[in-house]
């Protein structure tokens, strides 16, 4: 590719945007080999840039590394990152020393392993990718290092297996693919949401009922680390509807175009770059203050921060979570913060919420029969003492039953 002008060509971006005009393309191309083309990074390192939200297609925020690039298009890369540094000072280290860095990643439990596939069950406060202004290990570190002896055979441009993500401080079940072949197949499952995780939270206040929610989210304007709700449609429901293995959608599923037409009479929105979101919310199990409810989530979308957002958009909180709302200063709050008073866990509650996927389904890539496999990852130590301290332990064994 041949481009006109990239600004500071030693890569380190202080108070302006890098700028690269391409002018000699005529072909269309994907914005995430564009970007690891001109910065002499790998295609994952790219993608980890546009998914931290720094990379702007013609002023606008690009969020898919999809993103089909022309002739004439600008490409802007936000402030603060320096990509000389990078994460290359982790290429080198062993996985002792990543070990040292990150001691989280000591505590990466097995829950499955075959000649396909590797289940694992992630501690919070633990990043999947690398990312250009993230100076820690992460999960697929890990992976590079593990790689051999687990049987591993894709590289960093596969994010060696990594199908589908976690936030940091959410914990729970992951699925890597050891192969291209697995990968394929799960990431074909997951776009057809064949596969898909049922997560457990502790949220306040408790919901009533059980219920759907459909909306669009997006990047808050105020605070670009939130996601926000745009527009609701929310549908009691009876459990069964919703909560079935494998059910990509559900059959009463509110019409996308309803939403978009509730978006068009809002002027205020920009909903060029708003995502559609659907979950379903179950609550399990009342606190013994009625102050905290434990719930189950599905997700029929995969969107950033899509439980947090929309349980924000139902006035719920999740314990923890002061970026969408938690506060200490509630019922829920001084009892929260009782427990980081007194539990010898406490110190491992930075950085980490009180959401965790609890059941992951898929069908395994080697088994024609198309059967729906389950794997369940344990819920972890400090949120189990939480469960134990606050909510009555014969109901929440009954509510964590996964029939």
């Amino acid at each position: 590719y041949n481009f006109a002008k990239i600004q500071n060509t030693n890569l380190k971006i202080k108070s302006e945007r890098m700028t690269a005009i391409i002018t000699k393309n005529s072909n269309f191309v994907r914005l995430d080999s564009i970007i690891s083309e001109v910065l002499g990074i790998s295609r994952a390192k790219s993608v980890s840039l546009i998914k931290s939200n720094k990379v702007y297609l013609n002023g606008n925020p690009a969020l898919k590394p999809s993103l089909q690039v022309a002739q004439g298009d600008k490409i802007e890369i936000d402030e603060d990152i320096n990509l000389e540094q990078d994460l290359s000072h982790l290429d080198t280290k062993s996985l002792d020393e990543l070990i040292a860095i990150k001691p989280q990643l000591q505590q990466i439990d097995i829950v499955h392993k075959d000649s396909d596939i590797l289940i694992i069950n992630k501690p919070p406060n633990l990043v999947l990718h690398p990312a250009p202004n993230l100076k820690e290990p992460t999960l697929q570190d890990w992976l590079k290092c593990k790689a051999k002896d687990f049987g591993i055979t894709l590289n960093e441009d596969f994010r060696y297996g990594i199908v589908h993500r976690l936030d940091r401080e959410t914990s729970g079940v992951l699925s890597i693919a050891k192969n291209a072949t697995a990968f394929n197949a799960l990431s074909n499952q997951l776009k057809s949401r064949q596969m898909g995780r049922i997560y457990l939270a502790i949220i306040e206040p408790p919901l009533k009922e059980a219920q759907t929610l459909e909306c669009y989210l997006g990047r808050n304007p105020k605070n670009r680390l939130k996601i926000t709700q745009i527009g609701k449609a929310t549908r009691h429901i009876i459990p069964q509807e919703c909560f079935e293995y494998g059910d990509g959608e559900s059959p009463h599923k509110q019409s996308k175009q309803d939403l978009q037409g509730d978006l068009a009479h809002n002027p205020s929105v920009d909903s060029r770059h708003l995502r559609y979101a659907k979950s379903a919310f179950l609550p399990l199990l009342h606190s013994r203050s009625n102050a905290m409810q434990l719930i189950a989530v599905k997700l029929f979308t995969g969107r950033t921060h899509q439980i947090r957002a929309q349980l924000e958009g139902l006035g719920r909180h999740i314990v923890g979570d002061s970026l969408y709302g938690f506060k200490l200063h509630s019922k829920a709050g001084r009892e929260f913060s009782t427990f980081l008073a007194q539990s010898p866990l406490a110190r491992n509650l930075t950085h980490r919420i009180f959401l965790h996927a609890y059941v992951l389904y898929l069908r395994h890539p080697n088994d024609e029969r198309g059967k729906i496999s389950l794997f369940r990852a344990q819920i972890l130590a400090d949120m189990v003492e939480f469960l134990q301290t606050f909510f009555d332990l014969d109901g929440v064994n009954e509510a964590l039953d996964i029939e």
